[in-house]
């Protein structure tokens, strides 16, 4: 999930799509496909500026992940854990 001011976002992958959009609350998030050719870094840049910061799960990233959203963001990207 990215959570941003207005619409946050859902993310998964085409195997859920279904599910998400019959139990995932459309008026408070947007719903996105990993499985479609928007990588997850866009996602997120659409949704962020440059006064932003992004926060993610270390559990769920590894550090090369973290380190590649931070370079193609361009913004902050903290990480409690890798």
């Amino acid at each position: 999930m990215v959570f941003a001011e207005g619409k946050s976002l859902f993310v998964t992958d085409s195997r859920y799509d279904l599910q998400a959009e019959s139990e995932v609350d459309t008026e408070m998030f947007d719903i996105a496909d990993t499985g479609k050719p928007k990588p997850l870094s866009e996602l997120i840049k659409n949704r962020v500026s440059q006064d932003d910061d992004v926060a993610v799960d270390g559990s769920l990233f590894t550090k090369s992940m973290v380190d590649g959203l931070k370079k193609k963001l361009n913004i902050k990207v903290d990480s409690t854990m890798y």
